[in-house]
Parts: C-alpha cells; structure tokens; sequence
C-alpha cells in the first residue's frame, strides 16, 4: 500500500495499491494536529488494501487540503536544486577518497 500525494510516482513504482490525496507533498496522512482527518485517511487506506480488486489499483480519497487549490500555486514554482554534474560531486577531498570506484552497485561511479 501507497499513501501518495505523489500518483505518478506511485504508479511508476507498480505498488500494489495505492491510495491517493492531492496534498502537499509530506503531509499525506493529513493535515498536522488533526487527528480525525488523519485517522479517516489511514483506515480508508486500510480498507482498500481488502477491498482492491487488481493489482495498482488506485483509490483517490475525497479529502481536500484547503477550501480551494491556491496552495497549489506555491509549490515547485522556483526550482531551487544545484546544478547537474555528469561526474559525481563530493562535499570534502575525504569523501571523494573514501568513495570505491569498484563497488559493484554503484553505478553512478566511473572506473
């Protein structure tokens, strides 16, 4: 089971139920300091990990985050990351060092 705010991802990642809520990211279960409201959203979660009929099924819950959507204008408005680097990037001379350019599960490091 997925709580998502995140339907794409979800699905991307073929879990196998997912139930969804159009909130802001990190705050899936609910709003902060309402209870109710957090307690409804697990147990229909809950409910539809017995009542899914197919695997990736999605159940969108009913729950609004704000009286309308202007919360939405908000969000991923500036992209803020650090700019891309083909070649890794480390925080110290150390860290750089203590990388093993052979380890076999990390892909991300050139021989």
């Amino acid at each position: 089971m997925s709580l998502s705010s995140a339907l794409s991802i979800s699905a991307s990642a073929a879990a196998p139920r997912i139930a969804f809520l159009d909130y802001p990211l990190g705050r899936t279960a609910g709003p902060p300091f309402d209870p109710t409201k957090q307690r409804d959203v697990t147990l229909r979660a809950l409910k539809h990990i017995r009542d899914a009929k197919s695997p990736g099924e999605v159940l969108v819950l009913p729950h609004r985050w704000a009286a309308n959507d202007d919360w939405k204008d908000g969000v991923m408005q500036k992209d803020s990351r650090l700019p891309r680097h083909d070649e890794p990037q480390y925080q110290t001379p150390a860290d750089a060092d203590a990388a093993d350019p052979t380890c076999p599960t990390c892909v991300f490091l050139t021989a």
